[in-house]
């Protein structure tokens, strides 16, 4: 999700041009999100609905990660943002200072102070398409945590009522609290933002090369080809494959004992 600022600071803040930037992001993010958005995946699955490293057998992934290169290290107008154990914000207050067109967030970040605090209005809106060919937006859904029930718990079933039991609950009284009262009303700064969000959630990608394999594919060898200046070619991610593919087949063949 893109945040995009539609009003100014009254020309309060005098900044030089060198100070004022088109796009601020977390690193790690930059790669995964303009790859999801242009409607591709590194780990699909395969006939027998079991995960498959596909990542470099599609020209469309090869030009996402261009892309993505190309917007980010490769420009003059990217502004690299930290990661904090407790935000994802740390510009440092570039965009809320009104000194940046966009900022890369997630959603519950809009419930943190750093956008909560901001004087100016700013609009929802998702990352784009990458070509006119492409009929619909889509949207990355990063992280999440899994819930496991151990081999050695001495009631399985009650503890996996348990758990329908509790997300259930969760579907019916903090999602819409969370969901329609606060990201679309309270957290949002016009009418159109909830109509965006719902356009975002009704196509989310979970990619599992950004997600349960995040330590070998994204926070492995993409980062690093990144943070090293380089884009990410075919001969990057054919060289990965057999550490991806061990991953994948360890979790695989243990989910299956």
């Amino acid at each position: 999700m893109a945040l995009e600022a539609t009003s100014d600071l009254n020309g309060d803040n005098v900044m030089n041009e060198q100070d004022r930037w088109g796009w601020l992001s977390v690193p790690k993010h930059v790669s995964p999100t303009i790859w999801v958005a242009s409607g591709v995946q590194s780990i699909t699955k395969d006939s027998s609905d079991l995960p498959v490293y596909t990542m470099g057998e599609d020209s469309r992934m090869l030009n996402a990660l261009q892309l993505a290169y190309d917007l980010s290290w490769g420009s003059a107008f990217w502004y690299p943002t930290i990661v904090q154990h407790s935000a994802d914000v740390t510009d440092p207050d570039i965009f809320a200072r009104g000194d940046a067109l966009f900022s890369s967030t997630a959603f519950y970040m809009l419930f943190h102070g750093y956008y909560r605090d901001i004087e100016f209005d700013y609009g929802i809106i998702p990352y784009p398409k990458m070509d006119e060919a492409q009929d619909t937006y889509y949207t990355r859904v990063e992280g999440g945590n899994m819930s496991f029930v151990l081999t050695t718990c001495a009631d399985p079933d009650f503890a996996g009522a348990m758990m329908e039991a509790y997300a259930y609950e969760f579907k019916n009284t903090v999602l819409p609290a969370y969901y329609e009262t606060g990201l679309k009303v309270k957290y949002s700064r016009d009418d159109a933002s909830g109509r965006i969000l719902d356009m975002m959630m009704e196509n989310r990608i979970y990619d599992l090369g950004d997600t349960i394999y995040c330590i070998q594919l994204r926070d492995g060898f993409v980062v690093s080809t990144f943070n090293s200046k380089k884009a990410v070619t075919a001969s990057v991610i054919k060289r990965s494959e057999k550490t991806v593919t061990k991953a994948i087949e360890k979790i695989v063949t243990n989910l299956a004992e």
